[in-house]
């Protein structure tokens, strides 16, 4: 049975709502459909999170909705990739509360190869991702 481990506290910041905020680790799982332009995000019991839309550009660019719904009034937020070539992926991601987009609401940095990356919102550590690939 799984045990929570909250020995260290990390402020919760609700981003899509209170029932997403955990103060312990959570397992999720991203699903790629067949056709490019969507992924869906996923709990461990196939529950849908999201949807992710994503247009391929220079700047490539994402946009995460709540629900399956893809209107405006389902956006949660924007995330931005400045550089189209970086050893180390730099993400800006932009809440939809965030109308001049100048100041992201959080950095995520990490390293494609070694699959890990962490969640930052300011200088303060937000989330610690690690991948498990399965086949």
């Amino acid at each position: 049975m799984f045990v929570p481990d909250v020995r260290d506290f990390v402020p919760t910041v609700s981003v899509v709502g209170d029932d997403f905020c955990f103060p312990y680790l959570v397992d999720l799982a991203v699903k790629k459909k067949a056709k490019i332009e969507t992924d869906h995000c996923t709990d461990m019991d196939s529950n849908l999170l999201n949807n992710i839309d994503f247009g391929i550009s220079l700047q490539q660019q994402w946009t995460v909705h709540r629900g399956e719904g893809s209107e405006g009034s389902n956006l949660l937020y924007t995330v931005r990739k400045s550089h189209s070539f970086q050893l180390k992926t730099r993400l800006q991601v932009f809440l939809a509360t965030n109308l001049t987009g100048d100041i992201c609401d959080f950095r995520v940095i990490g390293i494609y190869i070694s699959q890990s990356f962490k969640v930052y919102k300011g200088d303060t550590l937000m989330a610690e991702v690690n991948f498990n690939i399965s086949f």
